[in-house]
């Protein structure tokens, strides 16, 4: 059975749903005309705060942003040639690795880095890394790859480690040769392209815009192969066909929208709602705060004997592990996240939760960490945060999500 990909819009937003095993698993909203994670600016820096160690950038007029030294590279001065250190008023060639979220400013970056569908490119830096994901039969496949491809691009593949950084994504390890080649190509001109026109603009100039939602969506999918892509908007077909070179479905049925043939409409309720049905009867009560994302798991009735009261709990816990790992991707939730699953006396039917959790956690996307199972037998885990959460982009505020 294909997963889907659906592109279109919803209210301001373009929109993305990926739908997996038949039910939706993530949702990507993006307005069109939005600073993108991935744009490069040429910045002024406004403010230097040591005790924080990081600088404040205004990367386009009115748009502040954050700016971790951690991440500063002094090549990326560009009023003074061979700095050694930043000073207020310097222009940086800065890079948005996480957008503004509430009243915190965009995150930014001086490790540019242009992504692929199969690469990351990163000028300036040094190596190949490899995503978590790829087996090391794989990576020993793929640097063979690389070995061979490299020469023909570079002409020697030590003198590229010396001066670029490559992120291998999960994606390369299905690709063929080819395919790999030319990619990589493209990168390393639009990489050559930008850096040579850096020093040249003025400050405030966007020199590089990463793709819109859609080409992000399609280029971010592990398995290609075996995810349909669909459309209700024939220019957003058209842009994939061309930018893409990929067959992609128009949805023309005027009897039945998309949304309502997915049910969509329910779904993003559903995934903005306090309480998550569970098949057994159970249900999750999702609560976000400030600071972490609690999950607590109930039974709602139980059995009254002891023996089928344990096995319906671990069947309940069991489904809550994979509704609990899906509704992390399809509210994109991230920070801490405390799951409180429901006790249970035998170590077997706990060690089996466990696994089941990881493995569906494994699923994600996002970098999503199994952190412990703390002494109160509260399952902590970590989830990178790169953008606002589904409440937050469709303005939910906490009680009413909590509603």
């Amino acid at each position: 059975m294909k997963n889907q990909l659906l592109l279109t819009t919803y209210k301001e937003y373009d929109a993305a749903f990926f739908i997996e095993e038949g039910q939706l698993a993530q949702i990507s909203l993006e307005k069109s005309d939005q600073d993108k994670i991935g744009d490069i600016y040429i910045g002024k820096v406004k403010n230097i705060a040591r005790n924080i160690n990081a600088a404040f950038v205004e990367y386009k007029k009115g748009c502040m942003g954050f700016l971790p030294l951690t991440e500063l590279r002094l090549s990326a001065i560009l009023n003074r040639r061979d700095a050694k250190e930043l000073k207020c008023e310097d222009e940086v060639l800065v890079q948005i690795a996480k957008e503004p979220i509430k009243t915190k400013d965009a995150a930014l970056t001086c490790d540019i880095g242009f992504a692929g569908t199969y690469f990351v490119l990163i000028p300036k830096s040094h190596g190949i890394h490899y995503s978590k994901k790829i087996t090391e039969q794989q990576k020993q496949e793929l640097w063979q790859v690389l070995d061979r491809i490299m020469p023909m691009l570079f002409g020697d593949l030590a003198v590229f480690l010396d001066r670029y950084g490559l992120i291998v994504r999960t994606n390369a390890a299905l690709a063929e040769e080819t395919i790999l080649f030319q990619e990589l190509h493209d990168l390393f001109h639009t990489a050559s392209k930008v850096l040579q026109i850096a020093d040249k603009r003025t400050v405030y100039s966007c020199i590089y815009r990463e793709a819109d939602l859609f080409e992000q969506a399609v280029r971010n999918q592990y398995d290609l192969a075996n995810t349909e892509l669909i459309t209700d908007d024939a220019q957003i077909a058209a842009k994939i066909q061309e930018s893409m070179g990929l067959t992609i479905r128009l949805y023309e049925d005027k009897q039945l929208s998309l949304f309502a043939l997915y049910g969509l409409k329910g779904q993003i309720e559903n995934a903005l709602s306090r309480r998550v049905w569970l098949k057994s009867g159970g249900y999750l009560i999702i609560d976000p705060t400030e600071a972490l994302t609690v999950i607590d798991v109930n039974t709602g009735k139980a059995p009254g004997k002891k023996k089928e009261r344990e096995a319906f709990y671990f069947q309940t816990n069991k489904e809550a592990a994979i509704e609990a790992a899906r509704q992390l991707r399809v509210r994109n939730i991230s920070g801490m996240i405390l799951i409180d699953f429901i006790n249970m006396e035998s170590k077997a039917d706990q060690e089996t939760l466990l696994t089941l959790l990881k493995e569906q956690l494994r699923k994600d996307p996002i970098q999503t960490v199994f952190v412990d199972l703390t002494k109160l037998g509260l399952i902590e885990i970590t989830r990178k945060k790169t953008a606002a959460s589904l409440a937050e982009k469709l303005g939910r505020s906490r009680k009413e999500t909590l509603s």
